[in-house]
């Protein structure tokens, strides 16, 4: 059953995340994490304990230390840190969680992965009572469709979750 798992998405630097922000602030039900610009860099933004945690690296950061994927490049402990958080919302689940975003890095294997397939697999359990919202670009969306077997989720361009 794949009724509990929704897909928000839209072009890139359309106010996703901004959107996304407003309607979690305040909410007690909302696991999982966003992931705004702060001061000019990326970061994940947990949503549970309000912790913001730096992913962007900046160019000339130990290439031992980062993924790159085009001119990007993401510190690898904090993709780890992002992981161990998805795995704490499968383990204390909240009525929502959140994945902002799933791209890329993830259509290879990399990034959040394994946890983001872990957490797909997860939520299409018919007993599972969550929801799960993936936040992916639209030019990536028909990929992520396939790759993740995700043809009968919900669609939202818009936040009415």
């Amino acid at each position: 059953m794949q009724a509990d798992i929704h897909i928000f998405t839209g072009p890139i630097r359309s106010g996703k995340t901004t959107r996304l922000w407003q309607w979690a602030a305040g909410r007690d039900d909302v696991g999982g994490f966003l992931s705004p610009d702060r001061e000019g860099v990326r970061h994940f933004y947990h949503l549970p304990s309000g912790k913001w945690l730096p992913f962007e690296a900046p160019a000339g950061a130990d290439p031992a230390s980062v993924i790159e994927i085009g001119r990007f490049r993401f510190w690898r402990e904090s993709l780890v840190q992002a992981q161990g958080w998805l795995q704490e919302g499968l383990a204390a689940p909240k009525p929502w969680l959140v994945i902002d975003e799933v791209g890329k890095l993830e259509l290879r294997g990399k990034g959040l992965e394994p946890a983001v397939s872990a957490v797909i697999g997860h939520y299409r359990q018919a007993s599972n009572p969550g929801r799960l919202l993936l936040v992916v670009r639209d030019y990536l969306l028909p990929e992520v469709q396939t790759q993740y077997h995700l043809t009968g989720c919900i669609l939202h361009r818009e936040v009415d979750f």
